[in-house]
């Protein structure tokens, strides 16, 4: 059975470890917050809780999920991949593209699983609507809008790092693991931090993918819309509907795939749309049904299953393109360029020239 401890159990850690004592998978859980650790024995007196030493010294700890804020994730997913664990780490993997291709190359030589926590990727509508895009139900993929609101605003964080790696994440999903060429993001700060941005990445020249994602802290009403066109059709996901109308599939009229989904999806008749049924499940759930199958399966090469740590790695290089832009005016910024520079060996330094 595989054993997995909680790192952080505060309020996203709880989910996991709700989550995973449902799964009977829960080893322990250790939190520097004695307020919040004296919360969790309220809530779950027999549940082991240790030090972070005393959990990645345990030899029954197969992996770690790693809840904690940002600034802390480089330095806990390095202690623990050097301890021998596999390890989950909340979104984002870390606060810097030098800091998370490190942690990569070291999982790597570690020969452990690293994912990160890019729950969206695991929504079984989004997985539905990832499945038939590549299947081709909508032909070339020509342009990808998502649109998030969280309904609060939280003072410490920019709505792009928090709210951001949700649908970048799902946006390159939709490329196929392409990054883009090159983005630009305006928005709106309050005490320097982002409370609302728009970010719009092209992948290639001319007629290759575009992609919009607006993303804004404080408004009346929580939403999140993803909707991807393509030359023979669009499929809208929208989170905020019952799961019978979570996906849905508008066919062009020379679609000639329509009859497929008006086989398998409920007709709307007010738009001549189809909802596209899908398996209801809570993301996170899914999220770690794929962590255990992937760490099952870690080294025979068949961990697609689970997000792949370059994943994460390249959600957190384009949001540091997106920060770049915003201190620049909305400037656009080359991804291969950066890509290109990061690639140099950490040890050398570029000189000035002669």
């Amino acid at each position: 059975m595989l054993r997995i401890g909680v790192i952080g159990c505060g309020y996203w850690g709880k989910n996991h470890v709700r989550v995973l004592i449902e799964r009977g998978s829960l080893a322990g859980v250790c939190d520097a917050d004695p307020a919040a650790v004296a919360s969790f024995r309220r809530t779950y007196p027999g549940v082991a809780v240790y030090s972070l030493d005393e959990m990645l010294d345990h030899e029954s700890v197969d992996a770690v999920v790693i809840s904690t804020p940002e600034p802390s994730h480089y330095d806990l997913a390095e202690q623990a991949l050097r301890a021998g664990k596999h390890v989950l780490v909340e979104k984002p993997m870390t606060q810097s593209y030098a800091q998370a291709r490190r942690l990569v190359r070291l999982a790597d030589a570690c020969r452990l699983l690293l994912t990160t926590g890019h729950q969206m990727v695991h929504h079984n509508a989004v997985r539905t609507m990832l499945r038939s895009i590549s299947s081709g139900a909508i032909g070339d993929v020509t342009t990808v809008r998502t649109r998030r609101h969280r309904g609060r605003s939280y003072a410490t964080s920019h709505v792009h790092w928090c709210l951001g790696p949700h649908d970048i994440a799902v946006i390159l999903a939709v490329a196929g693991g392409r990054m883009p060429r090159r983005l630009r993001a305006i928005g709106q700060a309050t005490k320097g931090l982002s409370q609302e941005v728009d970010i719009r990445m092209e992948f290639g020249d001319g007629a290759g993918l575009k992609t919009t994602s607006t993303m804004i802290w404080d408004y009346p009403v929580k939403e999140h819309k993803i909707v991807v066109n393509g030359t023979t059709g669009t499929f809208v996901f929208d989170d905020g509907q019952p799961w019978s109308k979570k996906l849905k599939f508008y066919p062009t009229d020379s679609d000639v795939g329509a009859a497929r989904f008006s086989l398998t999806g409920t007709p709307d008749a007010s738009d001549g749309g189809f909802f596209i049924p899908c398996c209801e499940e809570e993301p996170l759930k899914s999220e770690h049904s794929a962590f255990a199958k992937s760490i099952a399966s870690y080294g025979d090469g068949s961990v697609e299953s689970c997000a792949p740590d370059d994943l994460g790695a390249d959600v957190v290089c384009l949001l540091e393109l997106v920060h770049e832009s915003l201190e620049s005016d909305g400037s656009w910024r080359l991804v291969d360029e950066y890509l290109d520079f990061n690639q140099l060996d950490e040890d050398v330094r570029v000189g000035t020239g002669l």
